[in-house]
């Protein structure tokens, strides 16, 4: 980006709460996930502002995008039975938010996640939040989750980020908990806080959800020459988050999982990958290359690599190079 993030988004005169979530939609193909998604904002306990980052949404979507965010509505199966045929049938009641979002809504280039996360992040720094978070356009926010960071928060102040437990869903089927691995017993130093070592021995933390204080997390985050703050390296492929959180233990940022479930993802099967999410298909290898597979090999690549350039804070631009074919 050429122009800094103050000018193309100052908050300031709408800012109502401490902590600004992000969300960047490259479409809204699926009108009821959306809904869904946002719902789950309109109900928090404790509020918190919104910021929707989109790639150049048509005038219709944008006008479809208002629409939702400003009464985003759920639908509810139940059964019930007739009363004159005593039989069960299916009725689907409509839910309408009945809180407003605080949201701004913006226009903005970006091709991978490091971007989404830079990006918010520079605008809570800029618009001088204390804390920040990102979401996923299926997913499901906890209405408690802020409020129990919050708390936390305050509780511990000698902590930086926090992280919900994840409920993973893949195409409607529970498959596991994400980030209670502090917990297990004998993996972490400290019983909730994910250190050094555990992170050296597992990719076992997702950011999603999680909660993060804007001044720790700028402290050792690389600056440009253009005056901006990265504290995600935007080169590095599908492990940025992994060396992100590794770099950040080893500058002693301390990071716990707060034990409850503030988080719902949900995965579908999806033909082909993009680089603005964050979660990494299980299958990515077999996804074709043109549309965001990768090889076996390069997968390998960019794990290892993250394990290496934590050392430096700086964006060193590490790049992957395709083994050359051996001729006969």
């Amino acid at each position: 980006m050429n122009i800094k993030t103050k000018e193309l988004m100052n908050l300031s005169k709408q800012k109502q709460s401490n902590i600004l979530l992000g969300l960047f939609l490259a479409d809204i193909k699926n009108e009821n996930l959306l809904n869904e998604a946002l719902y789950s904002v309109s109900q928090q306990e404790l509020p918190v502002d919104l910021l929707i980052i989109h790639p150049g949404l048509s005038k219709e979507d944008l006008e479809k995008l208002q629409a939702i965010v400003n009464k985003p509505t759920v639908f509810i199966k139940e059964q019930k039975q007739n009363a004159k045929t005593n039989e069960v049938e299916v009725v689907e009641n409509k839910i309408e938010a009945t809180k407003p979002i605080n949201f701004h809504i913006e226009e903005l280039q970006i091709n991978n996640f490091s971007k989404v996360f830079n990006t918010v992040f520079r605008v809570a720094s800029e618009n001088e939040y204390p804390a920040f978070s990102l979401f996923e356009k299926e997913d499901i926010i906890g209405p408690k989750w802020f409020s129990t960071a919050h708390q936390y928060m305050e509780e511990n102040p000698d902590m930086h980020i926090f992280t919900p437990l994840i409920r993973n869903n893949v195409n409607g089927s529970f498959i596991n908990y994400m980030n209670e691995s502090a917990w297990a017993e004998g993996f972490a130093e400290e019983a909730g806080k994910f250190d050094m070592q555990l992170l050296n021995r597992f990719n076992c933390i997702n950011p999603l959800g999680a909660v993060y204080k804007t001044e720790a997390i700028k402290e050792y985050s690389e600056e440009k020459d253009d005056g901006l703050f990265y504290p995600m390296k935007e080169s590095i492929k599908i492990s940025h988050f992994y060396e992100f959180f590794i770099r950040m233990a080893y500058n002693d940022v301390k990071i716990m999982s707060i034990p409850r479930v503030g988080y719902e993802m949900r995965i579908f099967n999806q033909p082909e990958f993009k680089e603005t999410s964050s979660k990494i298909p299980q299958n990515i290898v077999q996804i074709p290359l043109e549309k965001g597979g990768i090889t076996p090999e390069e997968g390998s690549f960019w794990m290892e690599l993250a394990k290496k350039e934590y050392f430096f804070e700086d964006d060193r631009n590490k790049v992957y190079e395709e083994p050359k074919q051996q001729t006969a």
